[in-house]
């Protein structure tokens, strides 16, 4: 009767060897056995310890833990820092916004690589990174800590899809809730009173901050459009003066200002007392 084939994921009988120096005394055990790998392939696979129960100890683990080899430079023993340098590649190939790109990558060069990135990939266990993005929420945010596991998904899905885990293992992890804040506008007393305060400031003149506090209780742009604003983008001439509202202005990585597309209402009407 043919022996049964081995299940993917599953391994043969464990042998354990012991290792003697020249003198016959027992300096380490060997765990051995032959495990069928998720991609169809036997290898062997072994494990040291002081005694038998702990090499069989050790290799149960390794076991546990072990995915299917990768040609991919990415594996589960890769270090995490490297994992973050090829997804960020990703990231900067996609057609995410320029802001966006700009804040993944402080999330992980302030957070990720900082905490977790001399690490591999299967050392990252759930308690461990779950552990991180507590830390991350009591000392920073629970904004940031969102941000940061949402980097963390996409960084182990990547390391998913090349073998390097068994899983995206961030799915696994509890649900970060942030408060919405609500939104306080300023009341005309406020207004007036800050107004004032600018226009009676030498240096907030000078630099402009006066007119640019006015165009944005004017037209209601955001500070990034506000700052995208060019003449061509102003009719102050017309029955009703309008702002053209074209893109917004973000800082990048490299400390560049970078205009982008912007969404929303593209024309709007400015009062004429703002003219």
């Amino acid at each position: 009767m043919p022996r049964e084939r081995i299940k993917p994921g599953r391994h043969g009988k464990i042998t354990v060897t012991v290792v003697r120096d020249a003198a016959g005394k027992p300096i380490r055990h060997v765990a051995k056995t032959r495990l069928r790998d998720l991609d169809g392939a036997l290898r062997q696979v072994e494990a040291v310890g002081q005694s038998k129960s702990k090499a069989i100890a050790a290799l149960e683990e390794k076991l546990a833990r072990r995915v299917a080899p990768s040609k991919s430079e990415i594996t589960a023993d890769t270090l995490v820092h490297r994992l973050v340098e090829r997804w960020q590649i990703k990231v900067e190939r996609s057609k995410l916004s320029a802001n966006t790109k700009r804040r993944y990558g402080e999330i992980l060069d302030l957070h990720i690589v900082p905490r977790i990135g001399k690490l591999t990939i299967a050392e990252c266990t759930t308690q461990v990174l779950e552990g991180s993005l507590e830390d991350i929420a009591d000392e920073v945010g629970r904004p940031t800590a969102k941000l940061t596991k949402t980097c963390l998904s996409g960084m182990w899905t990547l390391a998913s899809r090349y073998g390097a885990s068994a899983g995206n293992i961030i799915k696994l992890l509890a649900p970060i809730q942030v408060e919405d804040k609500p939104v306080v506008a300023w009341s005309l007393n406020e207004v007036q009173r800050i107004r004032s305060g600018l226009c009676g400031d030498k240096r907030a003149v000078a630099n402009g901050i006066a007119d640019l506090v006015d165009l944005l209780l004017a037209t209601g742009c955001r500070i990034g459009e506000t700052m995208a604003l060019k003449g061509k983008h102003l009719d102050l001439d017309a029955t009703k003066p309008t702002v053209l509202v074209e893109g917004t202005v973000v800082r990048t990585r490299r400390g560049d200002d970078h205009p982008t597309a912007s969404q929303g209402r593209p024309e709007r009407q400015t009062p004429t007392a703002a003219t």
